[in-house]
């Protein structure tokens, strides 16, 4: 079936641009039109050019962030707005990984002061799309909540 259409197509035209784009069109399965790209291409009937782009995926602890919340958030939200929390019950309000992750990074971020009791340092924390929107992309790698990915295309 891919065959068939990437033959009738390059009847009428000179080039498949995008065969991502081509295969979504067509209903046809990426993988499949790529392989016949290949074959016509094993036979001399073709010249193909590989195309490459890099998007950004979320990890699956990525979509438990924007889901609940990244744990530097979590934690500035669970410290009250005026006055100051205990380790021990800010501790009980929160998961320990996200206790641990967001102590870490909510200190780094200056967003608490921590002691004996935290205490905002800060009116409101930074989300997890604004750090994209900062392009603090590295950091979201670091963390491993988003992650490239490559994709190749053959026109």
């Amino acid at each position: 079936m891919a065959e068939s259409a990437i033959l009738g197509y390059l009847q009428k035209e000179e080039e498949i641009p995008d065969s991502g784009k081509f295969a979504a069109d067509n209903g046809l399965d990426h993988s499949d039109v790529i392989n016949v790209i290949k074959s016509l291409f094993g036979f001399g009937y073709i010249q193909p050019q590989e195309i490459k782009r890099e998007s950004w995926v979320l990890t699956g602890e990525g979509i438990k962030y924007v889901a609940s919340g990244s744990p530097e958030v979590q934690l500035f939200l669970a410290v009250p707005e005026q006055g100051s929390i205990s380790k021990e019950d800010l501790m009980k309000k929160l998961d320990p990984a996200v206790f641990k992750i967001g102590c870490s990074q909510a200190g780094k971020n200056k967003w608490v002061a921590m002691g004996k009791e935290i205490t905002r340092k800060i009116e409101e924390a930074m989300t997890m799309q604004a750090y994209s929107d900062l392009g603090q992309n590295n950091n979201c790698q670091e963390r491993r909540i988003q992650h490239g990915i490559l994709v190749q295309f053959r026109a």
